[in-house]
């Protein structure tokens, strides 16, 4: 894939993989790696980091009082957009590690995938892979693959 040119940093992981059985490699580091910087955040916050302190703080428009928030312990959100079958791993992991996922719905593949089936517009998993995942290798791997 090629790297994006608005992006201000990448991140390159290399498993030694190449082609078709690269695809995915990278998820164990990549919620690893989250993991670290939203423990780091938080552990920031709490020290009272003077970063985070000014982050964190504000000023109430209506007077000059500076208003400061509760530290969320929501530090990291998975948005889902489109997104082909290495997304419900990388959804599966977000989860199991308390990250809220945010599902958008009609971008496509993946996403609508899950929207249909928590929205009930369809019922039954093997239709709703018809009929949203609908790239070649999404074919190919088929709900079979998937479940």
């Amino acid at each position: 894939a090629g790297l994006q040119q608005h992006h201000t940093h990448c991140v390159l992981v290399d498993s030694g993989d190449r082609g078709m059985t690269a695809f995915g490699k990278e998820l164990e580091f990549r919620e690893c790696f989250e993991q670290y910087i939203a423990r780091k955040l938080k552990n920031s916050a709490r020290i009272g980091d003077s970063t985070q302190d000014s982050f964190n703080k504000r000023t109430d428009s209506s007077s000059s009082l500076t208003v400061t928030p509760s530290i969320s312990d929501i530090l990291r959100v998975m948005i889902l957009v489109n997104g082909g079958p290495v997304s419900f791993q990388a959804m599966s992991n977000a989860i199991k590690h308390d990250c809220p996922v945010v599902v958008c719905d009609g971008s496509g593949r993946a996403a609508d995938f899950v929207a249909a089936l928590k929205l009930k517009r369809l019922a039954d998993y093997a239709e709703a892979w018809t009929t949203h995942m609908t790239a070649p290798a999404d074919q190919k791997m088929g709900i079979e693959g998937f479940i």
